[in-house]
């Protein structure tokens, strides 16, 4: 994958959802000790304060940098009619507005000293995705491809101390946070899921895609007696709690996002 390619996963709503502010960008796969990509010429040559989408319903305009001026992404999630990016990363806008279920990968080395507002408005009937979709691939001249690939990921077991050691807690809603662990400053779930715990792992196992395999329905307490300073230390964590996350391969849905090839250019070449 490129330097500045982003892998994400959206697993079955039941499994894992993984948030792209609070994860989503830690995930991406950086490597800052190769040249900066070349970026496609119509990227550069895209112009500054003016309407670049011709899609009903879509607004994209680059914007002047300005050193300091924070990003904001805000989604009617609801019933998704409606989307607002402003001063934001072309990536974290494609990947909130992408109703894909599975692994998103983002190839194309988009532009990262560039800002955008984005705003779409869908029409009756419809959804902010498709919209967002053709937007980015008129403007951008981005193709997504669709596949089955295979992907190393992170499944969450039970062993037979489960039971022992979590304690189920009556609630409806999930109550947690960090705190002071007897490992580190960790995390205490006063009622917190196997979903809960997955999501929380899957900030620090390499690779980021976690599912919770346990069986373990309900909420539970219980601690996370981790130092979240030291990634090392999460799976050593789960082991009093009769717990492990073991690694597998597993044939996903795979989203592919790259810059389509010009007309006439051979793809084999």
């Amino acid at each position: 994958m490129t330097p500045t390619s982003a892998d994400t996963y959206r697993p079955f709503r039941n499994i894992l959802a993984i948030c792209f502010f609070g994860l989503l960008f830690t995930a991406c796969n950086r490597d800052d000790s190769k040249e900066e990509a070349q970026l496609p010429e119509w990227i550069e040559a895209l112009p500054y304060n003016i309407e670049l989408s011709k899609v009903p319903g879509v607004s994209i305009v680059q914007v002047e940098p300005s050193p300091g001026e924070g990003r904001m992404i805000s989604t009617d999630s609801f019933e998704w009619k409606s989307a607002k990016a402003e001063y934001a990363f072309l990536g974290s806008a494609i990947i909130s507005w992408c109703d894909f279920e599975g692994v998103i990968s983002i190839d194309a080395d988009l532009p990262e000293n560039r800002r955008y507002n984005i705003s779409i408005d869908a029409p009756e009937g419809a959804t902010i995705f498709p919209l967002a979709q053709t937007a980015f691939e008129s403007v951008f001249q981005l193709e997504y491809k669709e596949a089955i690939e295979t992907h190393q990921v992170w499944v969450l077991q039970k062993t037979a101390d489960a039971r022992k050691m979590l304690v189920p807690v009556d609630s409806e809603n999930s109550n947690w946070g960090t705190a002071q662990t007897s490992g580190g400053f960790g995390y205490d779930f006063r009622a917190g899921s196997m979903k809960d715990l997955a999501e929380i792992l899957s900030k620090y196992l390499e690779g980021g895609l976690v599912f919770d395999e346990t069986g373990l329905d309900g909420f539970y307490r219980f601690e996370l007696a981790m130092n979240h300073w030291e990634p090392e230390t999460a799976l050593p964590a789960l082991e009093p709690l009769g717990l492990r996350a073991v690694l597998i391969d597993r044939d996903l849905p795979t989203l592919r996002i790259d810059y389509a090839e010009p007309p006439g250019v051979d793809p084999a070449r």
